[in-house]
């Protein structure tokens, strides 16, 4: 496979896509994955890691609606984002970097407030 990108790419129209690393399973016995993220208004989408780009032929493997999320928080010195599911599932994602992960942050928050705009 080819070597993974942790290019971000923040389009004009509020669009973002980039890899996160998705953690898997509970506790300590839980993994780090590699994803692909792409974050659209309020719907954040992840695809497998290894495809070339996104969207086409390549099957989702998960989509939450920020609509469904609470308790956004940021772990700076773990470079990582955390948020609850409506169904009590709680989601960590891993940037490379702090400031990486501050900016996907910045963006999920960002993403809440059109939420809340529609509304």
């Amino acid at each position: 496979p080819r070597p993974l990108s942790t290019t971000m790419v923040v389009m004009p129209d509020g669009l973002r896509e980039g890899i996160l690393e998705r953690r898997r399973g509970p506790g300590i016995i839980g993994k780090w994955e590699p994803k692909r993220f792409r974050l659209e208004g309020c719907t954040l989408t992840c695809f497998p890691a290894e495809e070339e780009g996104i969207g086409g032929s390549v099957e989702a493997e998960g989509i939450t609606s920020l609509r469904q999320v609470s308790n956004l928080a940021l772990e700076y010195d773990k470079c990582e984002c955390t948020f609850l599911q409506t169904d009590g599932n709680k989601i960590r994602l891993r940037a490379k970097t702090a400031d990486e992960a501050q900016s996907w942050f910045l963006s999920l928050q960002a993403g809440q407030a059109w939420v809340d705009a529609e509304e």
